[in-house]
């Protein structure tokens, strides 16, 4: 399991609502207020996933959200070699 970096912004502002870092089993955890944000993930050196979540407001409210990321690589055509 390699690390994973992860940075939140708020679509709305663009505003930097918190960074994450992965533990050793690949699991971490966000606390969010309502709204909608885009989610950055980085494995280093070895690329980017990003995805938009919206978080609804207290009518919608689920005590907890589990999001099952999984990063598929594919080398580069050097690295094939």
């Amino acid at each position: 399991i390699l690390p994973i970096h992860i940075e939140v912004f708020n679509s709305e502002t663009g505003d930097l609502q918190g960074i994450y870092d992965s533990n050793e089993k690949g699991s971490y955890l966000m606390i969010l207020p309502a709204g909608k944000y885009e989610i950055i993930a980085e494995v280093p050196s070895k690329g980017t996933f990003t995805e938009k979540m919206n978080i609804g407001d207290r009518k919608s409210y689920q005590p907890e959200i589990i999001k099952d990321i999984r990063l598929n690589f594919v080398p580069k055509s050097s690295e094939q070699q």
